[in-house]
């Protein structure tokens, strides 16, 4: 089993000027392509918000790479898959970082365990 916490770690040390620690950490959800990795991409370094892109792909920590979404996977290797991303992005939102992340990839873990009681998509 990975460490996840010091995955994160390890990459937030390697990429320093991705950065920036706030006393609360938060993960801010949007549709896939509504443009989270050019605002975040946009940002001065270093950055307020971290892309789960540059964490989780394939120039990163390689939990959730670009070939994932080419391939079919069953139910069960899904729900395997994003509850694992979603435990990097809990480590990473504990460490007090602002990450920007697909709300696919966390609406999903809500059926899970926490079903909302509403999503809203605007």
């Amino acid at each position: 089993m990975v460490d996840v916490e010091r995955a994160v770690q390890g990459w937030m040390d390697k990429n320093p000027s991705l950065v920036v620690l706030h006393a609360r950490g938060k993960i801010i959800l949007a549709p896939p392509g509504s443009g989270k990795s050019t605002f975040v991409a946009g940002l001065p370094s270093p950055k307020a918000f971290v892309d789960s892109d540059d964490v989780l792909g394939d120039t990163g920590l390689g939990i959730h790479p670009q070939s994932w979404h080419s391939q079919k996977h069953s139910a069960r290797d899904e729900e395997k898959h994003y509850r694992l991303c979603e435990m990097y992005l809990r480590a990473m939102r504990m460490k007090g970082v602002w990450v920007v992340c697909a709300s696919l990839m966390l609406l999903c873990t809500l059926t899970w365990d926490s079903p909302a009681a509403g999503v809203i998509v605007v």
